[in-house]
């Protein structure tokens, strides 16, 4: 009873970013009914080596912002808005950036090391589209992180 009471508020506390998840997801999935977004199938190695570095580097960005949110937990201000649970939100959106980065990095690393991937639409939806949304809430992530610095400068 007590995990359910738990989850709910998890969830009620994270009701925009579930919200801007599923509005994106729509988004690209709308697009792709629709021809605006198609796979590109004719990507080079090379392209996928790019894509697994720039979901390396936001994925290092969000890890730093992630180190930047818990140093502020030594300042009042901000501890008292963790123990609230007012954090969380600021949590989730870093913590499903660098999820999205990792599934776009594992599907780059499959059709690098194995070309037969680079023919398979899904996997290469995987690598393209987890990039894009993990692009989304890295922006989302980082004006949160704005949000808390800010707080932090204020505080002292």
């Amino acid at each position: 009873m007590k995990e359910l009471k738990e989850f709910r508020k998890q969830l009620k506390r994270n009701l925009w970013n579930i919200g801007l998840l599923i509005v994106s997801l729509l988004m690209v999935f709308l697009m792709i009914k629709h021809g605006i977004l198609e796979v590109d199938s004719t990507l080079t190695t090379s392209d996928h080596f790019n894509f697994l570095t720039i979901n390396s580097i936001l994925a290092g960005f969000l890890f730093t912002g992630l180190g930047i949110m818990i140093s502020g937990l030594s300042k009042e201000k901000v501890l008292r808005l963790e123990s609230a649970g007012y954090l969380d939100k600021y949590y989730f959106a870093i913590y499903t950036a660098i999820f999205l980065n990792i599934l776009s990095i594992v599907a780059a690393i499959m059709i690098i090391y194995n070309e037969k991937y680079n023919t398979i639409d899904f996997i290469l939806y995987m690598e393209q589209i987890s990039l894009l949304l993990s692009i989304i809430f890295f922006i989302k992530s980082m004006n949160n992180l704005r949000k808390i610095i800010n707080k932090i400068r204020k505080s002292n």
